[in-house]
């Protein structure tokens, strides 16, 4: 269950998953149960919104990576359909797993490929990728390995190691988080922890905003404001993502 002081979803929210579809891919011995949301109607080709979901929702249950928070379904709500029809992908990995295995992250990025394959009208060229927490850690995993790939990315409190951050500015990248996220740090700085996600969102922008010709963005909550604002835990910075238009019309802007 999640902890007390983290959202909870919003009214409506479960008749919005019933929405979803369900199926599984496998690859490798690697097995993803998903989640899809296919758009009612729409003309030409629609983008593709793949979500990775945290780590309080790990399972084999197909359900609860959509179910426990409003950040998976944002984009499947009627007032965005009516304006941005698209797909939305939501995978779950089951405990044991994470999205930064060489592995999972082979398997996920497969996944993509065939969904975009078999999707009437699914674009290619406007596939974009968003996830809280380790589904942060997951985003960056991705962009490192697979740059050529996504329009546009928002990691959300997430995190990553030093290794290939030059493979992350071939990609549009938005990131947030709160400054007093205690569980995934918005930055490591000072500490030799030997934790290999020792980089946090203000590690990574200080250290990569002035990459030439890179649409890199940084939105950082001030101490207080989740608890504030919402009464909520201050790693539940997906709750701003939900509600800050401007971040998902950037996102949406965004074509390779």
């Amino acid at each position: 269950m999640v902890p007390e002081d983290w959202d909870e979803p919003s009214p409506g929210h479960a008749a919005l998953c019933a929405r979803f579809l369900k199926a599984v891919y496998e690859q490798n011995g690697v097995r993803l149960p998903y989640r899809f949301f296919e758009p009612a109607s729409f003309t030409g080709k629609v983008p593709v919104v793949l979500f990775l979901h945290g780590a309080d929702t790990v399972g084999e249950d197909n359900e609860i990576q959509i179910g426990y928070h409003d950040v998976a379904t944002v984009f499947a709500e009627d007032a965005w359909q009516k304006r941005e029809p698209c797909y939305i992908l939501a995978p779950q990995y089951k405990r044991g797993m994470h999205w930064s295995s060489p592995e999972v992250a082979a398997c996920l990025h497969s996944l993509l490929r065939f969904f975009l394959g078999v999707r009437k009208g699914a674009d290619p060229d406007r596939v974009y990728l968003y996830g809280y927490s380790a589904g942060g850690v997951g985003v960056f995993e991705q962009l490192k390995r697979f740059p050529d790939t996504y329009a546009a990315a928002v990691p959300i409190c997430g995190a990553t190691s030093g290794k290939d951050l030059e493979a992350l500015a071939k990609t549009p990248v938005w990131m947030l988080h709160a400054a007093d996220d205690r569980i995934v740090r918005a930055s490591y700085h000072a500490e030799e922890n030997g934790w290999i996600m020792h980089l946090g969102s203000r590690d990574l922008y200080e250290r990569l905003k002035d990459t030439p010709g890179w649409d890199f963005h940084y939105t950082e909550y001030p101490e207080g404001f989740l608890e504030k604002e919402y009464g909520l835990n201050p790693h539940c910075s997906w709750v701003c993502f939900e509600k800050d238009g401007d971040v998902k019309d950037w996102m949406f802007a965004q074509r390779l």
